[in-house]
């Protein structure tokens, strides 16, 4: 279990973008300046991580390939580009400058595309900056490592004193009621999913799932 919920946890941090400033921003308090932004968000709709035996949506339905962005994650991840253009376009140039943006995403296909598709609606090139006249995109740097090296991003580094914390959890006698008293509910979701549902973490990856599609 201990793999499984790493690698579901490792989603939760997705994609990282730092925007440093020099410019001042005049607030209300005239002694006010923006000196550094941090934007921290996840990726776009994804495809589900996994199906189960009994899905009627197997992986030829998800052409994107399972765990993959989506066109509707890609839509989204571009529109919020958008909004943090409108909200930050007093203070960030329209064409990208490194003293002024440093984009970090963790080294997954899903993250880095969504990356990709808000720096496109964040920087969207006027005639100056355009490489080909009828594309309006430009190419911006996204930084990554491998995640075997990464020690900002990646919850799938294996830490002792979180594992012990969650073994602590597991045997409150709340968590081990809740557990019995969802016994019923194990066998139902076994019988329906095809797939062994044993435990609340289970049903947790079940319902993402079935949440998904």
């Amino acid at each position: 279990m201990g793999a499984h919920y790493n690698v579901i946890c490792v989603f939760l941090f997705f994609g990282l973008i730092l925007m440093n400033f020099i410019s001042e921003v005049t607030c209300e308090d005239k002694e006010s300046t923006l000196e550094l932004v941090h934007v921290l968000y996840r990726h776009g709709d994804r495809a589900p991580i996994e199906l189960f035996p009994t899905d009627p949506n197997q992986e030829h339905n998800w052409p994107e390939g399972l765990g993959q962005l989506t066109k509707r994650g890609k839509k989204m991840q571009y529109k919020l580009g958008q909004w943090l253009r409108e909200r930050y376009d007093s203070v960030i140039s329209d064409h990208y400058i490194p003293e002024e943006v440093y984009a970090r995403s963790t080294d997954v296909d899903r993250t880095l595309m969504s990356v990709q598709c808000n720096l496109a609606g964040f920087y969207l090139p006027n005639d100056e900056w355009k490489f080909k006249k009828d594309l309006p995109w430009v190419p911006t740097p996204i930084h990554t490592a491998p995640i075997e090296y990464d020690m900002l991003l990646n919850v799938e580094k294996t830490c002792p004193r979180v594992d012990i914390e969650i073994e602590k959890q597991n045997e409150l006698p709340e968590v081990k009621n809740l557990t019995e008293e969802s016994k019923d509910l194990f066998e139902f979701l076994t019988e329906k999913s095809g797939k062994n549902i044993s435990d609340i973490l289970h049903v947790d990856y079940l319902y993402d799932t079935l949440y998904i599609e």
